[in-house]
């Protein structure tokens, strides 16, 4: 009876044993069946199965960093009795800019200067897609399309590159003058942000 009931447990442990290995096989081959499918609708194919989707963008937006928008901030808290401790003077800090590379060589020395930010659509507009690029439709797909950034007034632009300043906008966020060396105006600043 002793060896029938070790058999039992040796078999039972065996055939538990192959059963989990079976179970664990399945469950890696399907771990893999996963990867191999996030990664083949994540990643562009060779063979013409994946679909880009572009940016689509909708209506021009409002900019809030616009001079006459920020002075009707500022004067719509001083109407509130919200004032600043430190004096607020509305002045251009930055130029919302437009740059337009004729090729790619140009395109190359805009992207590699580290001191810009820049986006491939405009930053007013609404975005009603959020795609993997945007370019320009009145630009043809062979050139760059334009890209945009917001720069501080003092920015040396390369001449050898075509811009142009779509706006002048005050940035309170980043003006020191306003928040203060202890970022002590702190909170007005985000009342007029607001």
């Amino acid at each position: 009876m002793k060896i029938t009931r070790l058999s039992l447990l040796v078999l039972s442990t065996l055939i538990t044993g192959l059963f989990s290995c079976n179970k664990i096989e399945s469950i890696e081959t399907i771990q893999s069946d996963k990867v191999v499918e996030q990664t083949s609708n994540t990643a562009p194919s060779t063979s013409g199965d994946y679909e880009q989707t572009d940016l689509v963008l909708g209506d021009k937006l409002n900019n809030p960093y616009l001079l006459d928008n920020m002075t009707a901030a500022k004067d719509n808290l001083a109407a509130k009795g919200i004032n600043s401790s430190i004096s607020c003077k509305i002045r251009a800090t930055h130029y919302y800019v437009k740059f337009k590379p004729q090729n790619f060589d140009q395109y190359d020395d805009l992207v590699s200067d580290t001191t810009l930010q820049l986006y491939d659509y405009p930053l007013d507009y609404e975005i009603v897609n959020r795609g993997n690029g945007y370019h320009d439709p009145s630009i043809v797909d062979t050139l760059p399309t334009y890209q945009y950034a917001a720069v501080k007034t003092d920015f040396k632009f390369n001449d050898t590159i075509p811009y142009e300043i779509i706006a002048s906008l005050y940035i309170p966020e980043v003006d020191s003058s306003l928040l203060g060396t202890d970022l002590e105006n702190e909170t007005y600043v985000d009342e007029l942000l607001d």
